[in-house]
């Protein structure tokens, strides 16, 4: 009986965690060193404290706008794009048919 309510305790526990972190969660959320520290051991590469700090201001701005992208709403009725020709129109010599 003792375990059981130990484990519903636990359990009444983590989903109060899980829910009051969405209202605690930092709005203004961007990229440190001590974040591409972790990101080194996860890939295995090795970058100088001097090319951390480089790349810490792209970085944040690619975090900028992932966020903006995920903002715009996409709904599902918005087919996939299946013909990708970075070409502009006006330098076309043939005309390609889409799929």
């Amino acid at each position: 009986m003792n375990n059981l309510r130990n484990k519903f305790v636990v359990t009444i526990f983590g989903i109060a965690c899980f829910v009051l972190g969405a209202f605690v969660a930092d709005e203004n959320f961007f990229i440190n060193a001590t974040d591409v520290q972790h990101a080194q051991k996860l890939i295995g590469i090795n970058f100088t404290q001097s090319e951390t700090d480089s790349m810490l201001p792209l970085l944040n701005d690619q975090l900028k706008n992932i966020e903006n992208m995920r903002k715009v709403e996409l709904p599902n009725s918005v087919p996939p794009a299946y013909n990708f020709n970075p070409i502009p129109i006006a330098k076309h010599s043939v005309k390609f048919k889409t799929i």
